[in-house]
């Protein structure tokens, strides 16, 4: 082909993207009405575009470092936004996070922006991190919420797929039935020799072996599968609506602090978000197609942090937003000896061992 063919049909290329990109963000536009979606856009694609200029070390030491050395990769399925529901009678997290803030009531907390504090440093992030790690209360709400919200959520996507590692789990558990007929039959007195033979023995105890050596694969492999790990204490948000507006933190991947692509982030606002105050992410990795999070209380999005960009937009709402972020992560995606070189801080991990 040509070159001025070749420019030509680049330019075309372009130009048709150019059109596409205006397409969906019209679309957005009139499906987020509330949403002054073209500034959000234009604000989130020039913070990323900050951010990968000035070439974070994170991103240097990710391709300088060995990657984590987990059992089996996160499935593909658990890399697609997820909005999950929750009773917030049962697990009342504004309760509690008004017990944190030291406010009375909701309308305090929309509006909540303590004044003595500058809540957009890190400095107030720490403060805040204190205060959550300390309450016991938040403690007991947010296990009891991980092990029968969260946890059944991952793992019924975690048991479809960990089996594709090495053996299959069907062939491992068809295996210990055959080794355990086996067994049945040499323990049946009309099978049994009394006379029997020292190789006879011999192999009657690699028979036993060999099914002993299944069995315990088999409950290896279980025990496994019902771990998990999680960020404990989660992190609290607070992003008060100022004037000018202003965003909260960096559009950023959660790899460049450190993260692991096992780890799946959860979001849930405490308040329901109005307008622009919500979390935006993009939809695949690179494409910078970001999508926000509008949810009302009593929901959080499930999300691929650690590889998809995200950030919160500007908070033009006249509210204050307040949120949880966490991570968790099988055990069987996860590598517990992994760090970052270039990480300086590195969040709480526990294990929560569930039992379905």
């Amino acid at each position: 082909m040509q070159p001025q063919i070749q420019e030509k049909k680049a330019n075309k290329d372009t130009q048709q993207q150019e059109e596409s990109e205006q397409i969906d963000i019209q679309q957005n536009c009139n499906k987020y009405p509330n949403i002054n979606y073209t500034e959000q856009i234009n604000y989130l694609k020039n913070s990323l575009e900050q951010n990968l200029s000035q070439k974070p070390k994170g991103e240097k030491a990710l391709t300088q470092y060995r990657k984590p050395k987990v059992q089996i990769n996160l499935p593909q399925q658990l890399t697609n936004f997820q909005k999950i529901k929750f009773d917030t009678n049962q697990y009342d997290f504004q309760k509690v996070v008004m017990e944190i803030l030291d406010v009375k009531n909701l309308e305090e907390l929309e509006k909540f922006n303590p004044p003595k504090q500058n809540v957009f440093t890190y400095n107030y992030s720490k403060i805040l991190r204190e205060k959550v790690g300390k309450n016991k209360n938040l403690e007991l709400l947010f296990k009891n919420f991980l092990k029968n919200v969260i946890a059944p959520h991952i793992i019924t996507e975690i048991l479809k797929y960990s089996s594709n590692q090495e053996k299959n789990t069907e062939q491992i558990t068809q295996q210990c039935n055959n080794v355990d007929n086996i067994q049945k039959n040499l323990n049946d007195s009309n099978y049994i020799n009394d006379n029997k033979s020292e190789n006879d023995i011999q192999n009657n105890n690699e028979d036993n072996n060999f099914e002993q050596d299944f069995k315990n694969k088999l409950k290896l492999k279980q025990k496994q599968k019902y771990k998990l790990v999680y960020q404990y204490p989660p992190t609290m948000r607070v992003h008060p609506s100022v004037q000018p507006p202003k965003p909260l933190g960096k559009v950023h991947r959660d790899a460049e602090f450190g993260h692991q692509p096992g780890e799946l982030n959860f979001w849930m606002p405490l308040l329901s978000i109005k307008g622009g105050s919500c979390l935006w992410c993009e939809q695949q990795e690179y494409q910078q197609n970001f999508q926000p999070f509008v949810l009302n209380y009593g929901e959080l999005m499930r999300f691929w942090g650690a590889q998809l960009y995200h950030g919160a937009g500007i908070n033009d709402t006249g509210y204050t937003r307040i949120s949880f972020d966490f991570r968790v992560a099988s055990l069987l995606c996860f590598d517990t000896e992994w760090k970052l070189p270039t990480v300086d801080y590195q969040h709480n991990w526990q294990v929560m061992e569930i039992e379905l």
